[in-house]
């Protein structure tokens, strides 16, 4: 399962980026108070130009012996926060739309192993991060289900008729899952975030921030993963509904590599 909250949870550290995050009367007050000078389209325009946005923080339960990911194991979920519109509390017409969505991951892999020449600490790294959106599940609706049928969802694929340019659709024994392609590669239905820092066994937490605005263009997202272990996440937030779940899916790769994750925290930072 995990912890909803609203607020900053695990981004409390010193060097976290964000330092004040209002809450939504926080950013109504600010409004009231900018509409004594300005029209109420204004208004909004300057919070948001200001990124002055509320957020909502997921953090998953994780043992504290961390979570083991092998390729024998298999692609695990870590992560999965609840619907995008019932975790994010906003009163009134209870519109809001999704602006950022950060990822904070606290891993390493099995600490040896791999080339040690290359250019780039994350370059050769066989243990990663992806993201995926679950737009829906029918079936027992309790998480460990969705999760497992994450886990499986490219080696049981169900014929569904009502697969559409924007979705796939897979079925296992625990249920029916539709989940968002990648606008970038309709192939896939996962975007990655982060790679570990290779053969280290010490761990490390990695940022990741995503927008909605597109990359600048000609930016080319395997060079960027391989120098920053980072994905540009491309199209992510964008494809975002109220009705949609973020999943993050520890992966590794090849025998002896090792995916050992100590903590992840999603948070979605919205306009209202």
């Amino acid at each position: 399962m995990g912890s909803s909250i609203s607020g900053i949870g695990f981004w409390t550290s010193e060097d976290s980026y964000y330092d004040h995050i209002p809450d939504v009367e926080e950013v109504y007050e600010v409004r009231r108070l900018l509409l004594q000078w300005v029209p109420a389209e204004l208004a909004v325009k300057i919070t948001d130009d200001a990124e002055y946005w509320p957020c909502s923080t997921f953090s998953a339960e994780i043992d504290a012996r961390s979570l083991f990911i092998s390729q024998q194991i298999g692609p695990t979920c870590c992560a999965l926060t609840p619907k995008l519109g019932e975790w994010i509390n906003v009163r009134g017409s209870g519109l809001f739309k999704i602006r950022r969505v950060n990822f904070r991951i606290a891993s390493h892999d099995q600490g040896w192993g791999g080339e040690s020449n290359l250019p780039s600490e994350y370059l050769g790294s066989y243990t990663w991060f992806e993201a995926a959106i679950v737009r829906d599940f029918k079936a027992n609706a309790g998480v460990p289900f969705v999760k497992e049928t994450l886990k499986f969802r490219g080696t049981d694929r169900a014929p569904v008729s009502n697969e559409d340019e924007e979705t796939k659709t897979y079925s296992n024994e625990f249920g029916q899952l539709t989940t968002v392609k990648n606008p970038k590669d309709t192939d896939k239905d996962v975007w990655h975030i982060q790679r570990n820092v290779r053969a280290s066994a010490s761990e490390k937490v990695h940022e990741i921030f995503w927008t909605d605005e597109e990359p600048e263009e000609g930016v080319n997202e395997l060079e960027v993963i391989d120098s920053t272990g980072a994905g540009v996440g491309a199209g992510f937030v964008r494809s975002l509904k109220p009705s949609d779940r973020i999943a993050v899916i520890g992966r590794a790769q090849y025998d002896a590599w090792v995916n050992h994750v100590k903590a992840v925290d999603v948070q979605v930072f919205y306009s209202v």
